[in-house]
């Protein structure tokens, strides 16, 4: 039977050093450049929308902008009769 032995306490200061070599300049980088969150962490509203006939996303931009949120809106057609929309977080 094999016994092996590994001497992991023995070693723990240079792993310690190795592990800070890699977290402070992930903390660093954190600190100087922040983060950045994405469509995912964004906020908003995300809506999948079906119509009973073909629409276009120009004419579904067109009602959003009569609401006055057009513009910062992102409008995807997914199938013919399908189209998600986002919707930024809107200020009251």
């Amino acid at each position: 039977m094999i016994n092996p032995k590994f001497d992991f306490i023995g070693k723990k200061k240079i792993w310690i050093i190795i592990s800070l070599i890699i977290i402070i300049p992930g903390i660093i980088s954190m600190a100087i450049q922040g983060f950045n969150f994405g469509i995912d962490f964004a906020g908003g509203t995300k809506m999948m929308v079906q119509f009973n006939q073909q629409v276009s996303s120009e004419e579904v931009r067109g009602v959003l902008d009569e609401y006055g949120i057009g513009a910062s809106s992102t409008i995807q057609a997914t199938e013919n009769t399908q189209i998600i929309i986002r919707i930024p977080i809107l200020s009251e």
